[in-house]
């Protein structure tokens, strides 16, 4: 209930806003919020959501962004995953993919273990908390990926245009494509015990 009731507040607050174009909303434990948009937009509440402050930290656009713990990571639409501190927000360190692809979002199961993912089938995994990051999309097809998420170290599920729903049961080595049953763009995903949740 807290969190609906932080999400709500973050969306009245934040209403006129969203013409900026906010992509990302998480926290970690309903008393750090986050917030991303288009033009390097960040929000942030330390309280749960009853204040906010907002930065403006770069002229890339902000797909995504996930907090684990203290730290905050930011997906781009430039192929840059920023990672910061949440008590100091304004405090960016670059993680540069090397090919520039737009990276729609990005999940972390722990302080060290994290995925993004983006256009063309680009799936990226760091095992050292964002600091570097390796390509690990075998098995997926060219299609743009919207959103990634991961139940375990082995067990993750991408998913994108098209209908396009790919998963892997050894940490994103390798992945299988799966039926949808649709054509739509699917944009959200999560992966919650052995249930996949997409839209």
């Amino acid at each position: 209930m807290k969190k609906l009731f932080l999400i709500l507040m973050f969306l009245s607050l934040a209403a006129s806003s969203y013409s900026q174009g906010f992509n990302s909303v998480h926290s970690a434990d309903g008393n750090y919020v986050m917030a991303v948009g288009d033009d390097g937009l960040v929000f942030r509440s330390a309280n749960g959501g009853a204040n906010w402050e907002s930065y403006s930290l770069s002229a890339f656009d902000f797909k995504s962004i996930f907090i684990v713990g203290t730290t905050f990571h930011i997906a781009t639409e430039s192929g840059i995953v920023f990672n910061g501190s949440i008590a100091s927000p304004n405090t960016l360190t670059p993680s540069f993919l090397g090919d520039g692809v737009e990276l729609n979002d990005v999940f972390f199961l722990n302080s060290n273990d994290g995925f993004v993912c983006g256009d063309g089938g680009s799936v990226y995994k760091t095992n050292d908390g964002g600091a570097t990051w390796s390509l690990a999309n075998g098995g997926i097809t060219p299609v743009n990926l919207n959103a990634i998420s991961f139940v375990d170290a082995n067990n993750g599920v991408v998913v994108g245009n098209n209908g396009a729903i790919y998963t892997t049961n050894n940490g994103g080595s390798s992945w299988t494509s799966q039926t949808s049953g649709t054509s739509y763009d699917l944009l959200a995903v999560k992966y919650i015990c052995c249930c996949i949740s997409a839209v």
